[in-house]
């Protein structure tokens, strides 16, 4: 069967060949009527046979005999059908170009596959693979430490990646023993008990309602947590936690009534915290301020029932909080007191009553630190409103760190 050589398409992603050979080129030239027909996929594209196509060309041919039928390959299969065809007629393929091919068809997964196609020994392929297969690994560990930081159990990284569980306990084993050997310190760590950080670390979450600076949870997580301690974030908001979590190597769990990421799951806290959290070692809650920011929030959210609902919401969790920790386990809880009009009295303060929710329910105070937010959120109508009723416009924060007195811990 003729085709037409205009018709045909050489397509160098699925040719082995890298260079033309002009002197076998010639050869075949002089020889056009004995050459063997050429291999073309069902879509007319080259096979095996360029050389003898080129030859064709240049002596002005219009037509080149094709092998019947045309082959119904596409993609990789088109380029190890050229490779095979290779192997057994004309022009082998250079070790350079075997080389090539050994490093994009490795990608397949089976190396022995490639030794009989190639015609190399099997040191050959280890040799030209290596600095790929070290790639992989690497990036395959990384992904190992990624899913054990979400508290993935050892087995279920194993499944995920179909390796034996004792094979992902030595990977582990040997990020720890690198990470413990050189503990981060944080940039914007802080050695007294106010922590003014004016900006956000834009490293750390997403521009969301009530977010906090990511130096923050950094702090938190170097004065009161070790590499791989488990931190559970119950309100993630834009996931600030997380991501520091992720950097100081920390393991997480973060949720939120409605996540803004896939990272973070679903769960509403007011039910309670899930079975998988039992054990954890810091709990952060940074809670809705009551009425501060309700229209921000969704409508399921706390902050927009009444107070006593309110402290309500929080004295279930602080007994849930206790229920999950670890004995001697820390809760962080960031909260502000505040002045409000519409209120009797006109001053909630709420870190006074969180205090003693946690005080009755199984946890000791053992430090309380401001964190103030920068001027910059008061706007110029909130000055000019307050020196009109001669009132102190809010922007204490207080960082309140409790720990679990259960079994015995001081």
């Amino acid at each position: 069967m003729k085709v037409k050589i205009d018709d045909i398409k050489v397509i160098q992603e699925f040719y082995p060949r890298e260079s033309l050979d002009n002197e076998l080129v010639n050869t075949y030239r002089h020889s056009i009527g004995q050459l063997p027909p050429i291999t073309l996929s069902k879509d007319l594209v080259l096979i095996d046979g360029y050389h003898r196509l080129v030859a064709h060309r240049i002596e002005g041919i219009a037509e080149i005999d094709v092998e019947e039928p045309f082959l119904d390959l596409t993609g990789d299969a088109l380029y190890i059908e050229g490779i095979r065809r290779n192997a057994f007629h004309g022009k082998q393929l250079s070790m350079a170009e075997k080389r090539i091919a050994a490093r994009r068809l490795h990608k397949n997964g089976n190396d022995k596959e490639l030794i009989t196609l190639l015609s190399v020994s099997d040191r050959t392929i280890d040799e030209w693979l290596k600095d790929l297969k070290a790639k992989e690994r690497e990036q395959r560990n990384d992904e190992i430490l990624n899913l054990y930081l979400q508290c993935y159990t050892q087995e279920e990284i194993a499944e995920k990646f179909t390796l034996e569980r004792t094979t992902v306990s030595k990977i582990l084993d040997n990020v720890k023993e690198r990470i413990f050997a050189e503990i981060h310190t944080p940039q914007s760590l802080q050695f007294y008990n106010v922590w003014n950080f004016p900006k956000c670390d834009s490293n750390y979450g997403l521009n969301f309602p009530g977010r906090i600076p990511g130096q923050i949870i950094e702090n938190l997580l170097y004065y009161y947590t070790q590499p791989f301690d488990i931190v559970i974030d119950p309100m993630s908001g834009g996931g600030t936690t997380l991501d520091v979590c992720k950097s100081m190597h920390r393991r997480y769990q973060a949720y939120d009534i409605k996540p803004v990421r896939e990272d973070i799951q679903q769960h509403d806290i007011s039910q309670g915290f899930p079975d998988k959290a039992r054990g954890c070692n810091l709990i952060i809650l940074d809670p809705p301020y009551w009425r501060l920011k309700d229209k921000e929030y969704s409508n399921e959210s706390i902050s927009a029932k009444s107070y006593d609902e309110w402290l309500g919401f929080m004295g279930s969790l602080v007994k849930n909080c206790n229920k999950v920790l670890r004995p001697a386990g820390y809760v962080a809880l960031i909260i502000e007191a505040f002045f409000d009009e519409k209120i009797n009295g006109g001053f909630l303060d709420l870190t006074f009553d969180c205090v003693n929710l946690f005080n009755t329910s199984g946890f000791n105070e053992v430090q309380r630190i401001s964190i103030p937010m920068p001027t910059q959120i008061k706007s110029h109508h909130d000055i000019e409103y307050a020196k009109q009723k001669r009132i102190l416009l809010d922007l204490n924060r207080d960082l309140v760190i409790f720990r679990s007195k259960k079994n015995g811990s001081k």
